[in-house]
């Protein structure tokens, strides 16, 4: 019998061995979920706490530049077209661009807008001066750009004649 109680006993000792392994291993892995997720909190905790992205500065003219076509801005009888082309450059930023042309008579040209998109750098614009008849003409025109900020082009002089 005493065999017997000795095994029974080893037996009972057995299961204890088995249980403490069950329970550390149930430990070790409850650590190692708690360690995750102490990781997973921290992650998002910085990234929450991260300052947000600045926001994009908004549409902004850098230069005007016009030219006239023909280059001298100069007409003959007895008709002549002189174009007007303006290339707006901007930071790239979207936005639209609203403008105008001075006439070389003195009055302004219907406005004009132009939508860009982010990273759009120029934009060109042009206003066509048809022009005919033995009256003479003679003046200087301009872009405008009205907005996003008011800026002029340089001044481009403008002659229809009848010799």
């Amino acid at each position: 019998m005493l065999a017997r109680a000795a095994g029974a006993a080893d037996a009972g000792g057995g299961q204890e061995r088995t249980r403490s392994r069950g329970r550390r291993r149930l430990t070790i892995g409850a650590a190692g979920a708690a360690v995750l997720a102490v990781a997973i909190a921290a992650v998002a905790g910085v990234r929450l706490l991260q300052p947000s992205p600045a926001p994009a500065p908004p549409l902004a003219v850098t230069a005007v530049a016009a030219a006239a076509d023909p280059a001298d801005g100069a007409g003959h009888c007895p008709a002549a077209t002189i174009t007007l082309r303006a290339t707006v450059t901007t930071n790239g930023a979207p936005g639209t661009l609203t403008y105008e042309w001075l006439r070389p008579d003195g009055g302004a040209a219907s406005t004009g807008r132009v939508a860009l998109r982010r990273g759009d750098r120029t934009a060109t614009v042009q206003l066509p001066l048809a022009y005919s008849g033995a009256a003479a003409v003679q003046g200087v025109a301009a872009l405008h750009v009205l907005s996003p900020a008011g800026v002029y082009s340089r001044p481009l002089r403008v002659t229809y004649a009848c010799p």
